[in-house]
């Protein structure tokens, strides 16, 4: 980490593991223009969510690229890695900003909840900082954009640093597999509702043993545009129209609309207490 004025000082992670291409590519990216810490899982942590470790020993070791310090990997979860980073790493220097990625696969919809990637970004809001996460669209594996997602993301650390961001809100960044100069347009966007479907396999155990059930998936099923503000695209819609999606999101997980519905619900005067 260098300290050259002006620059911010900016944290990336993810949830694929430290090393990852994505996030590798990422920090080549935003390099130019931040000084960057790096703190990611030691392995991959995908659909972790916002688990934290809690009375268990974390491993934290450096992590060497081409004979030289590049970042740290951290024997636990993405939440884990930013309070970590915050509260070890930053005391000298606090961080400025917290990206979070870049993500091999879409993080859109009901995948929000579990992901590890939007979570990391998710801790950095909670603790005050503003963040975002970017991930990254693919049909082909083998065939990943992850310089397109870097640019973007380089594009959105500009824009955040220049507005701002409201205490408690991170910004989800989808990006289309595409070229950088072919993306279609940029779009806010509102969570939506897409996902993937189970499929549980079964293998049998002996008598003696428990039976063995993996989750392999049965394919993404996306949203359905059926109710809410027509005039504000889903996520996956506008990803899948070869946009870049952003949403905002907050943790606040309060249904503030139904608020006043559940208020009506309890005796008048009365607190509702238990029937025990």
């Amino acid at each position: 980490m260098t300290t050259q004025t002006g620059r911010p000082h900016v944290l990336i992670t993810n949830d694929d593991g430290i090393e990852a291409p994505g996030i590798a590519a990422l920090a080549e990216a935003l390099r130019p223009e931040a000084d960057l810490t790096i703190v990611a899982p030691a392995r991959e942590n995908s659909g972790m969510g916002h688990a934290i470790t809690v009375l268990r020993d974390l491993r934290f070791e450096p992590f060497h690229r081409d004979g030289m310090l590049w970042g740290y990997g951290l024997e636990g979860t993405p939440a884990d890695c930013v309070k970590i980073a915050v509260q070890v790493l930053a005391a000298d220097r606090p961080f400025d900003l917290v990206v979070s990625g870049i993500n091999a696969g879409q993080n859109c919809g009901i995948n929000i909840l579990y992901s590890g990637t939007v979570a990391a970004a998710r801790e950095a809001a909670v603790l005050g900082l503003p963040a975002f996460a970017v991930s990254l669209l693919y049909h082909d594996a083998g065939d990943l954009y992850f310089d397109t997602a870097g640019r973007v993301a380089l594009d959105v650390m500009r824009m955040v640093r220049r507005r701002g961001l409201p205490r408690g809100v991170m910004l989800n960044v989808n990006v289309p597999p595409l070229p950088y100069e072919s993306i279609k347009g940029w779009v806010v966007t509102r969570m939506g509702e897409s996902g993937y479907a189970d499929l549980f396999l079964h293998e049998p155990g002996q008598a003696d043993e428990p039976a063995i059930y993996r989750n392999v998936g049965k394919g993404f099923e996306p949203s359905t545009i059926v109710h809410g503000d027509a005039a504000r695209p889903l996520d996956d819609i506008a990803l899948y129209e070869d946009n870049v999606s952003i949403t905002p999101l907050m943790f606040d997980l309060t249904a503030h609309d139904f608020l006043g519905e559940v208020d009506g619900w309890m005796p008048h005067g009365e607190k509702m207490m238990n029937d025990e």
